[in-house]
């Protein structure tokens, strides 16, 4: 490897590590408003939260999904080229914009599809979350774009500690559901504040001919967006559609939100992957390309002993999070992060794609998915509930993610980690194995620690874990220099 290559390796991995870290924020934040909300709200409230949620969430990252890429890889291509970043955060706001007032105009036709007029209200409040959150992508991606990992580490520590303060602050005064919203749209505003001042793109300076450019390279992502991001809720949806009671999805949604922590991951790292191989393949070095990405897929398969844990010990942690109510949610957790992490790994894939100049070669699985994901719900939801939605989109993300990682290897020529996969997946057997008998007699942080130096043993004794290998992770790489330094 040559010493630009392994910069190039160190750079990712560091600022990987700091994004993470940063939006790692949302998991401590994300369980304590999710145990504060469920008590306070209950499960019908907590059910209308949730749901409303889901749909603004699924037209923001979709909106996200569809320029943010374009933009990373405009960015890292430009350098310095004010234009880009003009044209970027005026097609973020148009777009946002006009997602935002379709959404509004549309709420009421949403609560009766799902079945809940009480679902309008909150869908029009959260619609105002969605121009500021893709005014807040596209200083993201410039940052990600310009190697400013440090800045936009930044960003998601804002949001959600404030969120966590107001949130809490407005729904104990007595705020209710109008305040958990509130405070959500305060802490978006706080954090589109602290990326001004990491980044001033100008908002009425000329793209010329950027804009368009800027647009064509995003559309191929838009259908692709479009299907992914619906696949991400289809199974609350279709759950809440066929009969589930508002309730009910309240119980539903809380173990989903458990398992889309997860998505810390594929939202800092897969943006920072595409940058440093959009680099690499541009200079010609498609090796190093392939197997930083071949290692990025093997650090998501370290993820499956999560799943065994969840496996283990799903009710008490339940119980342990949300309350008593929704106890029942624990079942769900196992299948539920594997599709988290089925989902993680096609993120991954998809950046390597694109950087390697096939952004849509997914699109074909993705419909596929979706199209299964909703046959499947169709098919087992009324005969199973909650179980048979999670099991379903479960068994549709692994197939998605197996054929994910057939197109890497034939068009990007990324060898799948198989031997990783079957590693960890025997360690996330044992997790659950150890959680499952220690659960019910123990308290459960001993029973959760268990768990997990299973699966490390595991790891251990069949060689996927390495002192070696422990030293490639990012952690290890410490905090990166800004990219022109990298370069230099």
């Amino acid at each position: 490897m040559t010493v630009l290559r392994a910069r190039h390796a160190a750079h990712l991995a560091a600022g990987g590590v700091l994004v993470v870290a940063a939006e790692a924020m949302a998991l401590p934040v994300a369980f304590v408003l999710a145990a504060f909300l469920t008590r306070e709200l209950g499960p019908s409230g907590y059910g209308l939260f949730v749901l409303a949620s889901a749909l603004v969430a699924w037209i923001e990252w979709t909106v996200g999904s569809m320029l943010s890429r374009a933009i990373v890889r405009e960015a890292s291509a430009a350098g310095h080229d004010t234009r880009v970043a003009s044209a970027a955060l005026q097609l973020n706001l148009l777009v946002g914009a006009a997602a935002a007032s379709i959404l509004w105009l549309g709420a009421p036709s949403v609560g009766w599809l799902v079945g809940e007029p009480a679902l309008v209200s909150p869908l029009r409040l959260l619609s105002l979350d969605i121009p500021m959150f893709a005014a807040t992508m596209a200083h993201r991606s410039l940052l990600i774009g310009a190697g400013e990992y440090r800045s936009r580490a930044v960003l998601p520590v804002v949001r959600w500690l404030a969120r966590l303060a107001l949130v809490v602050a407005f729904v104990a005064s007595g705020w209710s559901l109008t305040g958990a919203i509130a405070g959500c749209l305060l802490a978006s505003l706080g954090e589109l504040i602290a990326a001004r001042i990491a980044i001033r793109p100008r908002l009425f300076n000329r793209p010329g001919a950027m804009l368009g450019r800027l647009l064509g390279d995003a559309l191929p992502f838009l259908a692709l967006g479009l299907t992914l991001r619906l696949f991400d809720r289809i199974d609350l949806l279709m759950f809440k559609a066929l009969g589930g009671s508002i309730a009910e999805a309240g119980v539903y949604g809380a173990a989903q939100n458990v398992a889309m922590s997860l998505s810390v991951i594929s939202v800092a790292v897969p943006p920072l992957l595409l940058a440093t191989l959009t680099r690499l393949n541009a200079s010609g070095d498609r090796r190093a390309a392939a197997a930083i990405a071949s290692d990025a897929l093997r650090f998501v398969a370290w993820l499956l002993p999560l799943a065994g844990i969840a496996y283990g010990a799903g009710p008490q942690i339940a119980t342990w999070l949300f309350g008593p109510a929704f106890e029942s949610g624990g079942s769900l957790l196992g299948p539920l992060i594997v599709t988290a992490i089925a989902q993680i790994a096609v993120a991954v894939v998809i950046m390597t794609l694109s950087a390697a100049g096939t952004p849509n070669a997914f699109l074909g699985p993705a419909v596929a998915m979706l199209g299964c994901a909703v046959a499947a719900g169709a098919t087992l939801i009324p005969r199973y509930g909650a179980a048979g939605a999670a099991g379903g989109t479960c068994a549709v993300a692994l197939a998605g993610a197996a054929w994910a990682l057939r197109l890497a290897r034939s068009r990007a020529a990324v060898s799948p980690p198989l031997t990783a996969v079957v590693r960890s997946v025997l360690a996330a057997a044992a997790a659950a194995g150890v959680c499952r008998i220690a659960a019910p007699a123990l308290p459960l942080a001993v029973s959760l620690g268990l768990g997990a130096a299973a699966a490390a043993l595991v790891l251990q004794i069949t060689g996927e874990l390495r002192v070696s290998d422990l030293r490639r992770l990012p952690m290890w790489t410490g905090v990166p220099a800004p990219l022109g330094e990298v370069e230099s």
